[in-house]
């Protein structure tokens, strides 16, 4: 039985990498890394099919990266589906806290309206400006998040109140 689910593994593995270009195919720098490329560029074709068993692929390989998650929410919101790309940003955010791209794309996803595109990389990553404004949120079991806070302006106006209609 273990033969047959090896085999069955290797000809996924084979017909995944005949997709990629002899480059990619060495995977001598970082096989993620350089597969991340390989899906923006079918994105930006939108290529979906072969991106997504790129992706698959790379969720079978490395299971315990959040990386491949964030491209399988980038390719959902492509696609228009909006609410399984959030469960696959918020499970790479739960496989890797860190993983910046995954935070981001869930944040900017999140929002009601959101502009331009997605996060793959780190590079694509905001700059984080200290606000100095950070308090501790705590979620339902008591786990506190650091969080921050919008910088408070100083009111220099004043307001004019009414009182009913005229």
């Amino acid at each position: 039985m273990l033969h047959i689910i090896n085999s069955f593994y290797a000809k996924k593995r084979s017909k995944v990498q005949a997709l990629l270009p002899v480059s990619f195919q060495s995977q001598t720098i970082d096989p993620i890394h350089e597969m991340t490329c390989q899906i923006r560029e079918m994105l930006g074709r939108q290529d979906f099919v072969q991106c997504r068993e790129l992706i698959i692929h790379l969720m079978a390989e490395y299971p315990d990266s959040a990386q491949p998650h964030n491209l399988m929410g980038l390719l959902l919101e492509e696609e228009g589906n909006h609410s399984k790309a959030l469960s696959h940003f918020r499970a790479a955010a739960a496989l890797d806290p860190s993983h910046r791209p995954s935070q981001e794309n869930l944040h900017h996803f999140s929002q009601l309206y959101h502009p331009g595109q997605g996060v793959f990389e780190d590079q694509d990553c905001l700059e984080q400006t200290d606000t100095g404004h950070c308090i501790i949120c705590y979620d339902k079991d008591g786990i506190g998040y650091v969080c921050h806070e919008m910088p408070r302006q100083k009111f220099t106006g004043s307001y004019q109140l009414s009182v009913g209609k005229k």
